[in-house]
């Protein structure tokens, strides 16, 4: 069996019954100013790029390489979708390694909430630090509005808005970003009461590969940009701050003068495991500039820990050649 898919079936497999969701802690990096970066009517650098793909995938492969962990990158043009780079090192492949999405879930289950009718602009919910005594934050982030949310990575939040939204809903409102989601038939009888809160957080028994990832936040930049409702609006802002607020959990992703909006990710590996012994993967999933998205770029480093300190530096790097 391939190295790929042995780390896709340990880091997939099974899910916890009411172990804390994997912290999203505040990390230290480059700040990066909310001005989008402008380009010439005729300069599409997404464009360029893909001329030169080999020299890019070079750049995509060099970033990764920083870390001497098994990592993957995807790399697409933000307009038409095309691969830019599929980079993979470790034995881990950006196609087909399955891994567990973490937190880079919220937006996309913040999307499918209001396109849904479940959330608003004005939704709230009050963190302190527990949902229904069995599911656990890493913080008590106190009352928070959905951009606050996604900014902080706060599961509370989104253990609750999961929940309203139900696992019918939800299977179907991130299958539309070509994410899978288990039947219930599948699942094992005393996880189907308890699965829309793992699958809010991204830590139930379903897995991503970067590329599938990295698609679906080329559809969610796409959709963003076509919905002008005030939710939407939130979903956004919160993908920036991200990246740009001091109290962002991406900020290492930032690139100085280019406006880059994401979400990181922190997975817990073999969930049979103690917490402190699993293997865990760092993921950042996010495009640039925000607001004429041109890439996206999604990064995952098993074994990595936080996604903010691990993968969200590799993105940084990747924005960064590819601005060049």
């Amino acid at each position: 069996m391939r190295a790929a898919a042995v780390i896709g079936l340990l880091l997939v497999a099974g899910c916890q019954s009411s172990r804390p969701a994997p912290a999203e802690p505040r990390v230290s990096g480059p700040s990066a100013p909310s001005a989008p970066r402008g380009t010439a009517a005729d300069q599409h650098p997404a464009d360029e790029k893909a001329d030169a793909g080999v020299d890019f995938a070079a750049s995509v492969r060099a970033a990764l390489a920083k870390q001497a962990l098994p990592a993957v990158a995807a790399v697409l043009d933000a307009r038409s979708g095309k691969a830019l780079a599929l980079v993979g090192q470790g034995g881990v492949d950006a196609s087909s390694t399955v891994l567990r999405p973490g937190s880079t879930m919220k937006p996309l289950v913040a999307f499918a909430a209001a396109k849904a009718g479940v959330l608003g602009p004005q939704h709230h919910v009050t963190c302190d630090g527990s949902y229904k005594k069995a599911f656990h934050c890493f913080d008590k982030h106190g009352d928070l509005s959905l951009s606050q949310a996604i900014e902080t990575s706060c599961n509370v939040y989104f253990f609750d808005l999961a929940d309203q939204m139900g696992t019918a809903r939800l299977r179907s409102g991130l299958g539309e970003f070509g994410v899978t989601v288990p039947s219930d038939a599948r699942l094992k009888e005393k996880l189907v009461k308890d699965f829309p809160p793992y699958v809010g957080t991204g830590e139930g028994p379903y897995g991503v590969t970067a590329e599938t990832l990295a698609t679906a936040y080329q559809k969610l930049a796409t959709e963003l940009g076509a919905h002008h409702e005030a939710v939407y609006g939130e979903i956004t802002k919160g993908l920036r701050d991200v990246v740009a607020s001091d109290t962002g959990t991406g900020r290492a992703a930032g690139v100085a003068g280019l406006d880059v909006g994401g979400k990181t990710g922190t997975t817990q590996g073999d969930p049979d495991k103690p917490v402190d012994m699993a293997p865990s993967t760092g993921w950042f999933a996010g495009y640039a500039p925000v607001g004429s998205p041109e890439i996206v770029v999604a990064v995952a480093v098993v074994g990595g820990g936080p996604g903010g300190k691990s993968a969200a530096p590799i993105a940084h790097d990747i924005f960064q050649a590819w601005r060049q």
